[in-house]
């Protein structure tokens, strides 16, 4: 079977910080229960661009996600079926989840829980891999027109993980490489 969609990942070391105000974390869906639900400060240093070289394909998405605006019936309706699947993951058991949705793009964070444990935090990522991989061939990911997916992970100093994964209507341009 011929996969329609491109899958991506990209890994980024976590430097730098960024204060983000209240109006930079807008609700988000819980996909984890009870648990603490990741937020957009805690991603602040993949979102940000650098000072002195290009933003980073995760600045780039995330500029995109926040300049779209809201289609509430579609954005909810994704939420609600993605909800359940991320739940049924392995990672549920290991990781927060949150999610929110625009009108062709929806951003997922995924926080793991294995501070200190290094082994842990790789056995996350592989799962979180998995179940990103996993989402084009669930049938709300057709049913509500997804096409593309792109994922950036950040090892904090303390080992813990933190992804970000974007899912689209549309084909995601990627930056062209930078030759030295």
């Amino acid at each position: 079977m011929r996969l329609s969609h491109l899958f991506v990942i990209i890994v980024t070391a976590a430097a730098g910080t960024y204060a983000a105000s209240a109006a930079d974390t807008p609700a988000a869906v819980s996909t984890s229960g009870t648990k603490s639900l990741p937020t957009k400060e805690m991603f602040g240093s993949m979102f940000k661009p650098g000072a002195t070289a290009a933003p980073s394909e995760a600045a780039i998405m995330h500029a995109k996600f926040e300049s779209e605006p809201v289609d509430a019936s579609w954005s909810a309706n994704v939420e609600a079926n993605a909800r359940g699947y991320f739940d049924a993951q392995p990672s549920a058991a290991t990781a927060n989840v949150s999610m929110q949705c625009r009108s062709t793009m929806c951003e997922v964070l995924m926080v793991g829980n294995a501070t200190g444990d290094v082994s842990l935090a790789q056995q996350q990522w592989e799962q979180w891999q998995r179940t990103v991989y996993m989402s084009p061939k669930q049938s709300w990911w057709t049913a509500f027109g997804l096409k593309d997916t792109v994922t950036n992970v950040s090892y904090g100093p303390d080992g813990q993980i933190k992804a970000v994964s974007y899912f689209t209507k549309n084909p995601i341009t990627k930056q062209a490489s930078i030759k030295y």
